[in-house]
């Protein structure tokens, strides 16, 4: 494994304080040696004294540049953050357009299926042509907004249902059409399935047209 520029300061260092321990200890030694050996000494001592000298100018230069390439990542962190700012912040008004885009095209594709549904309801079919039928069998009570032909949430059929479920006009008809299906089966008998169409307008035109269905659309 390579070594890095931390690794390698710290093993200098490290040389540094071995030469300077062993530099004291010659010099302790140099006390008790014969005079003419003192000139081999100072020789030496010249020489470690140089080396750590070098040493140290290494050391020095090595951190100069640590500290340089330190500076110079912290630039380039900085620059790659504000680049993945910019990259992030252009994305999220891309995907912001495509679900302008995306929702625009769902409305328009809402709106003309609603216009389709509502050509049928007003035609006199029981439902569009996805088999969605416009009067619930189970309650008589309408399925569509019959003005736009948006589809009715839960809550709107609860309320018609809770405003005239005491009516004897409706429960009557309710009545009619649980016998009849009890005595037949709605997904085959089409004659049916076109009762339950005109008990429901009838129920609708005299008991709740007045129904503020636009509050209730999906």
């Amino acid at each position: 494994m390579r070594e890095t520029k931390d690794q390698k300061i710290a093993r200098l260092s490290r040389k540094v304080l071995e030469l300077e321990s062993k530099f004291k200890e010659m010099r302790k030694q140099s006390k008790v040696v014969q005079k003419e050996s003192n000139y081999d000494i100072v020789e030496i001592e010249k020489k470690h004294k140089l080396e750590i000298l070098e040493l140290r100018k290494e050391i020095k230069q090595l951190q100069l540049q640590h500290e340089e390439e330190k500076r110079t990542l912290v630039s380039e962190l900085e620059q790659t953050k504000e680049l993945v700012i910019f990259w992030r912040k252009r994305t999220e008004e891309y995907q912001e357009k495509e679900d302008m885009k995306s929702r625009s095209v769902f409305e328009e594709d809402t709106k003309l299926h609603n216009d389709i549904r509502l050509e049928y309801f007003n035609g006199g079919l029981y439902c569009d042509k996805y088999q969605y039928h416009f009067f619930d069998r189970d309650n008589l009570i309408i399925t569509i907004n019959p003005y736009t032909g948006g589809t009715l949430d839960s809550d709107a059929i609860k309320l018609i249902k809770r405003l005239i479920h005491n009516e004897t006009y409706y429960i009557q008809r309710l009545t009619e059409i649980q016998t009849k299906l009890q005595e037949s089966d709605f997904d085959s008998d089409l004659d049916l399935q076109l009762k339950i169409y005109d008990l429901g307008m009838e129920i609708y035109k005299n008991l709740y047209s007045d129904f503020p269905f636009n509050e209730f659309e999906m």
